[in-house]
């Protein structure tokens, strides 16, 4: 038995511990807030009259946003909001126009705007935190030898640990399946029941681990 083993139990824990996942839900909740609010001013400018149906939306901004990367190497010398009605247009290569240039500022002005910013700061921050959590370890290598000696200090005491690992592993799962949106928050596993168990396995190992064996017992 290996000291590693408590450590290795201590942070499967902490990575699927009540804190972790609050804030992970947190940032998936707010992401979730700003889109939707994000979406309310997209419907609200989709709704101008003269534009195109999906004007704001998401294929739109991906197409707005090219254009306004293409810009910076067509007219080097101008963004694209600050284009003139006598210089082509980025997609079409016509000229803009009165029209066409009040138009084009009126799209950058709202791409610029507050709440699709803070829309995309979320996005990005629960993203990011989502990726993070999927590559975390709840696995801390409950078999062979660690199995075997778990199961001289207490017949139990085998179970309990298994099972310790099975409750970790279903708890990151239903977090992933929440997060993602493909399950409610409230579906989560819960951790274990009694957090002595959790505990008193830790202090199991360290005994084992220093070959404290005839001090194990007493603790079951």
């Amino acid at each position: 038995m290996q000291a590693a083993h408590v450590i290795a139990v201590c942070v499967a824990e902490h990575n699927v511990c009540l804190l972790c996942v609050a804030v992970l839900r947190g940032l998936v909740e707010t992401a979730k807030g700003a889109k939707a609010a994000a979406a309310l001013a997209a419907k609200n400018f989709g709704e101008t009259p003269g534009q195109l149906p999906g004007t704001g939306g998401d294929e739109w901004k991906a197409l707005f946003l090219a254009a306004r990367t293409y810009a910076v190497v067509s007219c080097p010398d101008h963004s694209l909001a600050d284009l003139s009605a006598g210089d082509l247009c980025p997609l079409c290569q016509n000229p803009l126009g009165d029209e066409g240039q009040q138009r084009l500022r009126r799209f950058d002005t709202f791409v610029e705007q507050e709440v699709e910013k803070a829309a995309a700061v979320a996005r990005s921050s629960a993203a990011t935190a989502y990726r993070d959590f999927q590559q975390v370890s709840i696995n801390f290598d409950f078999q062979g030898p660690l199995a075997e000696e778990l199961a001289e200090v207490d017949s139990g005491l085998a179970a309990r640990f298994a099972t310790l690992q099975s409750v970790l592993a279903a708890r990151k799962v239903g977090v992933e399946q929440a997060a993602g949106d493909k399950s409610p928050w409230e579906a989560v596993p819960a951790l274990l029941d009694d957090p002595g168990d959790a505990l008193m396995l830790r202090i199991l190992i360290y005994l084992i681990s220093h070959s404290c064996w005839t001090c194990a017992p007493v603790l079951l």
